[in-house]
């Protein structure tokens, strides 16, 4: 499955973005220059474009073309995100490929980023925060198109492996595949390639995304100190600045000055991308 391809050396330009609470009537036709992203949080959205029409429901995104016409086929009656993505490089689109709309059964994290969007998107000196934002929508939506794909591994052994990382509120001690290996009695490259087989990634980029959610969720939900953070993260302060900086696009102190509009919501509903489908399995 072919997911969104972003390019992140450049940075996104949103023209518009808003919510549409309990939207009564049938969208209008036109014919845009920009990507439109809607993301349905509750009712019916009707939706046609090139001669293929789109019923959208509840937990639905969908993705315009640039350059193609779309509207409403039929009176819709939902609430919906929506936003205007300029076609500047940023989103790279494979049109045959292109899973340009898809239904999850949580939107909880995504309706989170694009209300901050919402928020930030025309406020002066705050493109580092949208960059960031978008990044991290977009990210989501390909994880959980690709994660769809991916078979599931029935083995509780390694279940159990990845709820002590992902729930250890403590990871300066989970630093490498052989300490991990060690400790649940497994042979190194053996566990290693479970973690290929489940994510598609390496057991250190696993490790990072989790340290990155857990930092992220320690700076929105704490007063500690990003040094504190850094050190139960098990990484020294200079070093642990680059690294988020480098992974989200913004560094510690930025991120947590920059998204407290919705630090309550976020911590109660934005569950960690991994862990909803392994804790259902045991």
């Amino acid at each position: 499955m072919v997911g969104f391809a972003i390019d992140k050396t450049k940075e996104p330009k949103i023209l518009l973005c808003g919510y549409a609470s309990k939207f009564k009537t049938t969208h209008l036709w036109r014919t845009a220059d920009f990507f439109e992203f809607f993301l349905i949080e509750e009712g019916d959205l009707y939706i046609e474009q090139n001669g293929e029409r789109h019923h959208l429901k509840a937990g639905d995104y969908f993705l315009t073309k640039p350059g193609s016409e779309y509207g409403g086929y039929k009176k819709s009656n939902c609430s919906f995100y929506f936003m205007h993505i300029a076609d500047n490089g940023y989103i790279n689109m494979d049109i045959e490929g292109l899973p340009y709309r898809s239904s999850f059964s949580s939107i909880s994290e995504l309706s989170i980023i694009v209300s901050e969007l919402t928020s930030y998107h025309r406020k002066e000196g705050a493109q580092n925060v949208i960059t960031s934002l978008c990044n991290s929508l977009f990210d989501i939506i390909d994880f959980k198109l690709k994660e769809e794909s991916k078979p599931i591994i029935d083995n509780r052994e390694f279940n159990k492996i990845l709820e002590d990382i992902l729930f250890s509120p403590l990871m300066n001690g989970i630093e490498s595949i052989n300490k991990i290996a060690e400790k649940y009695g497994y042979n190194p490259r053996y566990l290693s390639s479970l973690f290929k087989k489940a994510f598609g990634i390496s057991f250190a980029s696993f490790l990072a995304k989790a340290k990155i959610d857990k930092c992220k969720r320690a700076l929105l939900s704490t007063d500690m100190k990003i040094k504190e953070i850094a050190d139960k993260m098990g990484y020294r302060n200079d070093y642990f600045v680059k690294f988020f900086k480098k992974e989200v696009g913004v560094t510690p102190s930025e991120f947590r000055k920059g998204l407290t509009a919705k630090t309550e919501e976020f911590i109660k509903d934005a569950n960690f991308v991994f862990v909803q489908r392994y804790k259902t399995q045991n």
